[in-house]
């Protein structure tokens, strides 16, 4: 059941912007990075709700399971010792883990 379980096709890679105005990374499956703004739809069962400095809020799409805060762990200065690679965008994005809880 979607909602019951943290996603298995994506994964929050990173967090862009400033207050007001953040753009929520995401890794998919296929390999593919992704920029998703609050409203998006992530996948057949998830929408984007809420993009934070640290963390986004994601909704079930099927059911009234409760709503999923996923937080970006590491440093909100970290950055990656990479410089830009245009021909692979994900490799500008440094690598963290993400953490999920239920928001109450």
């Amino acid at each position: 059941m979607p909602g019951a379980e943290p996603p298995q096709a994506w994964r929050l890679g990173g967090i862009i912007g400033r207050d007001a105005d953040y753009l929520a990374w995401l890794a998919y499956a296929n390999g593919k990075w992704q920029p998703r703004r609050p409203a998006a739809l992530l996948d057949a069962h998830w929408r984007l709700l809420k993009v934070e400095a640290r963390s986004i809020t994601v909704e079930a799409l099927q059911g009234c399971g409760p709503l999923r805060k996923i937080i970006l762990q590491g440093n909100r200065y970290d950055q990656d010792d990479l410089s830009a690679d245009t021909a692979r965008p994900q490799a500008a994005l440094r690598h963290h883990g993400a953490a999920v809880a239920d928001v109450r």
